[in-house]
């Protein structure tokens, strides 16, 4: 039998395996991916994890945590919810300015923590990777807070920086999270996110 032969014969079997590879590799990333991942009703630029840190988490949701390299605690001591995107679906830019908002939490204390499209924290020394509930500055006779979401701070403002992120996402992470909350973690009234701004020359 001819070398050319063999090779004809073999073709199908290797286009098998091939696929089988690739179909196996795909299916893999699909089910640790954004797939499984829900996004909360009334403000769709969050998304949860709804099995982070449940004790029914399975191999899928085990792996997606360690594929985004995200510390999940226990959902009786904390609740993460992640946004790519401002209220109205558009992917957030580093060019971009954002208005952050919202009110109580229903947790002992939260946290809101800026991430690089690598998902570390921004390379820049502007100190503004983080904010937490204590300290923030309520609008008068209000509850509600605000955070300002961009590349450079402006005034006294609390402010988030997104200075050589690319595409900034952001985490918050609610600690010690309230019964009804761990029992509906979509019926929540997360922050809103306004964007406020761009730079001028690209496209929206």
């Amino acid at each position: 039998m001819t070398g050319g032969v063999r090779l004809l014969r073999l073709w199908p079997w290797a286009l098998a395996v091939s696929l089988g590879v690739a179909g196996g590799l795909a299916t893999a990333r699909w089910s640790t991916g954004e797939s499984a991942i829900e996004r909360v009703p009334s403000r769709p630029e969050w998304t949860i994890d709804r099995f982070a840190g449940a004790e029914a988490a399975g191999m899928h949701t085990r792996a997606r945590i360690a594929r985004i390299g995200l510390l999940a605690l226990s959902r009786d001591e904390a609740m993460y919810y992640i946004a790519d995107r401002d209220a109205d679906g558009r992917r957030l830019r580093e060019d971009c300015i954002y208005e952050v908002s919202g009110g109580e939490l229903p947790a002992r204390w939260w946290s809101l923590t800026v991430y690089a499209q690598d998902r570390f924290l921004a390379r820049n020394e502007d100190q503004a990777h983080s904010l937490g509930a204590a300290g923030l500055p309520r609008d008068a006779g209000a509850d509600a807070w605000r955070i300002r979401l961009a590349s450079a701070r402006n005034g006294e403002t609390p402010w988030l920086s997104v200075r050589n992120t690319d595409a900034p996402t952001l985490a918050l992470r609610l600690y010690r999270p309230d019964a009804a909350l761990r029992e509906d973690p979509l019926g929540i009234a997360l922050p809103r996110i306004e964007r406020r701004s761009c730079a001028a020359g690209r496209a929206p």
